[in-house]
């Protein structure tokens, strides 16, 4: 950087996730300049205890509860499948002399069942598509009808089988596990303010300082540029960085 030095990069902070966040912090803690100066080394203090809070809220976080969501991709497969093959043979049916084989046609015409390649859509679309046609069921007042049709128990089955995989996907509950994003919210907004005021300490400090501390200065600001880089030629996740809840966090002198 040298004469190229641009304060604006660094009273900023960039876009950081839980994991991220944490790594960036150390590594700036871990290249605070030998002498930083009063406002500096508090910036720098408080930027660990910001680091610290997060880790004690990622680390009161229960891990996400991962579910294996085949079984009831297939549990819906073979609802609508029994459902669908029972309509089918029904309205396979001569309609001139079987009314009940009209009936079934237009079911099948009003629920879209004619052409089952949804069942093959990725699991939140196939979800989805599933609860149109359910809906439709709702609306049209078709339950006493399909049950006449295709007899007992078939839609219910497509309703079982819909509702559990529903909760499996978590769009109809929430995983008891789940990790809970709007409690960490509130400390990695901190945390990001505690990196953008350390820098902004080091940019004020760099105004007026010799040369030496200037390299100093860049250095101690150079974990920034690095997760700028990352960041930007990557699609990094939180899970990617080497970073932990129980990772030590530097104290600056």
């Amino acid at each position: 950087m040298g004469d190229e030095f641009q304060s604006a990069l660094y009273v900023t902070a960039p876009q950081i996730n839980l994991a991220s966040g944490v790594a960036l912090a150390i590594a700036l803690l871990n290249h605070v300049p030998p002498k930083p100066g009063d406002s500096a080394r508090a910036a720098a203090r408080e930027l660990g205890a910001a680091t610290r809070r997060v880790q004690g809220h990622w680390a009161a976080q229960k891990p996400a509860k991962k579910t294996d969501q085949r079984p009831f991709d297939n549990a819906a497969d073979t609802s609508w499948g029994a459902l669908c093959a029972r309509l089918g043979a029904q309205a396979a049916l001569p309609h001139d002399r079987h009314p009940r084989a009209l009936q079934a046609a237009a079911v099948l015409d009003a629920l879209e069942l004619r052409d089952m390649s949804w069942l093959t859509l990725k699991y939140n679309e196939q979800w989805a598509q599933a609860q149109r046609r359910l809906d439709r069921v709702a609306s049209d007042d078709l339950r006493d009808t399909i049950a006449a049709l295709a007899g007992e128990g078939f839609l219910d089955e497509v309703e079982f089988a819909h509702k559990a995989y529903g909760e499996a996907l978590g769009i109809t509950s929430r995983h008891d596990q789940a990790v809970d994003n709007v409690a960490m919210l509130e400390p990695l907004r901190a945390l990001s303010a505690a990196i953008a005021d350390y820098g902004l300490q080091l940019c004020a400090l760099y105004r007026g300082a010799s040369a030496e501390m200037r390299r100093d200065i860049v250095k101690a600001l150079r974990p920034i540029d690095l997760h700028r880089e990352r960041y930007a030629r990557s699609t990094a996740t939180a899970e990617s960085e080497p970073v932990t809840p129980v990772t030590p966090v530097p104290d600056p002198a």
